[in-house]
């Protein structure tokens, strides 16, 4: 009994973390709020969102800028002596406007993806919340439990000591005990997952000391089929699919119009050796 009872505090030992590595994991009690607070302001998915609205802000400037004109010069012995060439090309037949409408579409597009992106990471967001707060409630109960079977342990052994209960017993209440603490140690590891997980949304490098400060709150009614299929048209995702599909004829119009021909506006001079500046338009 005595080679087991050591054999088991033994493995308690290797699985229990040591004192420093709680010390250095420090309890941060968050609320539900403030969690979405943190998640909208430093989320990394949604910090690549408003980089990329960012860049199609900037492709619609890129999309406005006129071509550059084109100079060329030469030199020769045979007839002028000096030649160049100046060209400005005319984009007046709608290129330009069409490019600016596809730019500004996929725009529209983009800041559309990123409220979608947003609902998407305030969904994920209070699911870690209520993950974390169900983890500390388990946690919670499987150290009530452990006391309990601590309690148990010690009364049986009490027992054994007077002869009233068969050392099998005190085995057995003792195996329940080493099992009830391994249940602590598992709800204590799921309890820094979620908090982990929370702080991933959150922004955290490391969330393993997130607590849940509050009970997340239940609405008071659950609103009905009818009133939520009456907004899906006005959600997010709905509309970012409908901006797909503006942008994309956006974007064929802009393909269209790149088959129009351009205009150029030329100017050439030729300077001969004993001769005047002679210059074309």
């Amino acid at each position: 009994m005595r080679t087991i009872g050591a054999a088991l505090c033994v493995a308690l030992l290797v699985l229990a973390p040591s004192r420093g590595a709680r010390a250095q994991v420090e309890a941060r009690r968050v609320s539900l709020d403030e969690a979405l607070r943190a998640a909208h302001r430093a989320s990394p998915d949604l910090i690549i969102a408003r980089a990329r609205e960012s860049v199609a802000h900037s492709e619609v400037s890129v999309a406005g800028v006129y071509p550059n004109p084109s100079v060329a010069g030469g030199t020769s012995t045979q007839a002028a002596r000096f030649s160049g060439t100046l060209s400005l090309p005319l984009v007046i037949l709608g290129q330009r406007g069409a490019a600016i409408d596809a730019a500004r579409a996929d725009e529209a597009t983009v800041a559309l993806d990123t409220q979608v992106t947003w609902n998407d990471i305030r969904r994920t967001t209070e699911l870690a919340f209520v993950a974390l707060w169900l983890a500390e409630r388990v946690e919670t109960a499987r150290r009530d439990s452990a006391t309990i079977q601590a309690t148990i342990e010690a009364a049986v052994a009490q027992r054994v000591q007077v002869g009233s209960a068969p050392e099998l017993e005190a085995l057995r209440v003792h195996a329940e005990k080493v099992r009830a603490d391994a249940d602590v140690l598992g709800a204590t590891a799921a309890v820094t997952a979620a908090g982990s997980e929370l702080g991933r949304w959150m922004g955290i490098t490391d969330g393993a000391g997130l607590r849940a400060s509050a009970d997340p709150p239940v609405p008071d009614a659950v609103p009905s089929l009818d009133a939520m299929l009456a907004r899906l048209d006005s959600s997010a995702p709905v509309r970012r699919e409908m901006s797909d599909v503006h942008a994309s004829e956006a974007r064929a119009d802009r393909e269209r119009a790149l088959v129009r021909p351009y205009m150029s506006l030329d100017r050439s001079e030729e300077r001969r050796v004993g001769k005047e500046c002679r210059s074309r338009w």
